[in-house]
Parts: structure tokens; sequence; C-alpha cells
């Protein structure tokens, strides 16, 4: 899939999973900061983690050429980091900071705990949908070496309506569950 492609449905499910949130948060109060940072944490760390996992591509826009990383040779496409295991380690760090520093301090420290597990959501997404190429990806790895595919989007127009109909779908639901904010 495309970095559109996972970009735009992670934008879309991100604004549906804070719009189920969002009747309870009243993000036009912003003396409720806590609220809104956890907010802003869905919104931002769902879109984030539904582009991270192509990080491992050579052409990616986030394998940048100033930062000498060299994802592409030191990882397959669709290897580590389309993997459960990453899904568990990219929210892994931020719950950690989030337990430390609510441990030392009286910080709130719930979306930093949010914005992990928000990354998480949108890796899984990005997984989901790269499912459903020929290539699959490697759920299970390292405990298996089976790539889980459903090889529905072939072909670059099979993927644009794929992608015009699951953000549709998402962004229905995100109108629908924002409309019923009471605020």
């Amino acid at each position: 899939m495309t970095l559109k492609t996972h970009f735009e449905t992670g934008i879309g499910l991100a604004l549906l999973i804070s719009g189920i949130g969002g009747p309870t948060i009243n993000a036009m109060d912003i003396s409720d900061v806590s609220k809104i940072g956890i907010l802003a944490a869905i919104l931002i760390g769902v879109t984030a983690g539904s582009v991270y996992p192509d990080i491992d591509l050579d052409e990616s826009n986030l394998n940048s050429e100033d930062v000498i990383l060299n994802w592409e040779s030191n990882f397959d496409h669709r290897g580590i980091v389309h993997t459960l295991i990453n899904v568990i380690g990219v929210s892994l760090p931020f719950l950690l900071m989030a337990w430390i520093v609510n441990r030392v301090t009286t910080f709130d420290t719930t979306w930093i705990a949010v914005l992990g597990l928000s990354m998480s959501v949108g890796c899984l997404k990005h997984m989901l949908e790269d499912t459903f190429t020929p290539k699959g990806i490697l759920w299970l790895y390292p405990f298996s070496m089976n790539r889980f595919r459903i090889p529905l989007i072939r072909n670059y127009a099979t993927e644009r309506i794929f992608r015009i109909l699951v953000t549709g779908s998402l962004l229905y639901g995100a109108i629908y569950y924002w409309s019923t904010n009471p605020y």
C-alpha cells in the first residue's frame, strides 16, 4: 500500500476514535488541558502509527537522506516493523515514560500513555491494510515465518477504491460520533 492510503485511512481512524471519546471532551474549553492533550495524543498517535511501519522503505518520506539510519539495509520491507512485536515495542517506551514521570512528579501523564497506545493502534491498522496485498506480512514473526495475506489489493486502482471506501466509512463514523457531542 502507498503512504497516501496509510495516511488517509489513519486520519479517518484517528478522527473516529477521538469522536467516540469526543462527547466526553469539550474541545472548545481550553481550561481542561488534560482532556485536550488526550484528544491530541489520539489524533497524532494513530496518524503517526499509521505511517511509521513504512520507515523500512528505501523511498519512504520517513527515512530521510539527512539521517543515516540505513533502515532499508538492516530490515526487509514488511519485516520486523510489520509484526506484533513492533506494535508492542512502539507503545512500551511511552508507557514506561508515563509510569516513571507519574512516580516522581504529580504531572498528569495520561496523554503520554494514550499517545503510545494510539501509535500501536495506528500500527495495527497499517499492518491490517498490508495484509490485503499479495505480499502480506509476518504477523507472528519470530514465532512463525508464515506470511498472512488476503490478496484483494493487487494494483493502484483497487487500492484507490479501497482507500475511498475505508476512509469514507471511517469519516462517516467520525462525523456521526462528533455530531452527538452535546457541546
